[in-house]
């Protein structure tokens, strides 16, 4: 059975985001899902409403969220990334589909965030699949 996977993408930090987009594409090819959706938005705040609306389509399955939130002056990183995740755990448990988070951040400086991309993409399209699986397991 193949599992049909939306990707949002957040433009901010887009040189970080567009590598993590191909990574998660990549690694979600080899373990045989499709992608339906690839969404961008301009910031990570800006995933909650998108992610809702793609999760309650029949043709997905899941969603994975890829974003970095860059450490600036004060600590708006914090919220940005507090708020966002919030919400979309929430979204994930009121629609019962699961979200993978791709999202680097807070806390984390431009040079280490893109020590992590890699990494942080291909971990959400493998806990994806299988937070799916999981899921059919349950049924």
């Amino acid at each position: 059975m193949t599992h049909n996977i939306a990707i949002i993408q957040a433009e901010y930090n887009e040189e970080l985001t567009n590598e993590m987009v191909q990574v998660a594409e990549s690694q979600l090819k080899q373990l045989g899902a499709t992608i339906t959706n690839k969404i961008k938005v301009f910031g990570v705040l800006d995933m909650p409403l998108i992610a809702l609306k793609l999760l309650e389509k029949e043709n997905v399955d899941g969603l994975i969220v890829i974003g970095v939130v860059i450490k600036g002056d004060s600590d708006h990183d914090q919220l940005v990334a507090n708020q966002a995740t919030a919400i979309l755990k929430d979204i994930e448990l009121d629609v019962e589909k699961p979200i993978a988070f791709s999202i680097i951040g807070p806390g984390i400086d431009k040079e280490k965030a893109s020590q992590r991309t890699e990494r942080y993409a291909k971990h959400a399209a493998e806990t994806i699949v299988q937070q799916i699986k999981n899921l059919e397991s349950l049924k």
